[in-house]
């Protein structure tokens, strides 16, 4: 490893949509993203913008994405893809709120409903978490993570 390579910390991901509108209503309005700035795309039509969470994350999100997303169960991991956004969340009430308000009140779809993950397979609960499907079926994660997992250790 490189020394420069001590330094990366992870910036935005990018997700392609088929309504600017409705995306941007679903992230800001609803999941509170700042639009933080919006420039011109790789042809004349096409927008982009940066969408940040307040305490961190970003979503560069890219107008003219073509529609027809495979719904979530019929879903393929494609080497080289992304398949879902992960938020965690200050508790396992918030997942259970967020879940419900996503569906509810912002017109995505259930994933997965609420549940408890023993991620060490041990019989410890170590999490909370659902998945929902935004506005062209993106996979977005609520985790709530034990604190001793929220951030990784540096070396």
């Amino acid at each position: 490893m490189i020394d420069a390579c001590n330094g990366l910390r992870m910036h935005h991901s990018a997700l392609c949509v088929s309504d600017w509108e409705r995306s941007k209503q679903f992230y800001c309005d609803g999941l509170g993203f700042e639009y933080m700035l919006e420039f011109p795309g790789f042809f004349p039509e096409q927008k982009i913008a940066m969408l940040r969470l307040p305490n961190g994350g970003v979503i560069e999100m890219f107008s003219h994405g073509k529609p027809g997303l495979p719904s979530a169960d019929d879903r393929t991991f494609t080497a080289g893809s992304y398949f879902q956004y992960c938020f965690q969340v200050p508790s396992a009430e918030d997942v259970d709120r967020l879940y419900d308000y996503v569906i509810h009140e912002l017109g995505g779809t259930s994933h997965v409903p609420p549940a408890d993950y023993d991620m060490k397979h041990d019989g410890t609960v170590m999490a909370h978490a659902c998945f929902v499907c935004g506005p062209d079926g993106e996979i977005l994660e609520f985790i709530k993570l034990p604190d001793e997992y929220l951030t990784v250790p540096r070396k």
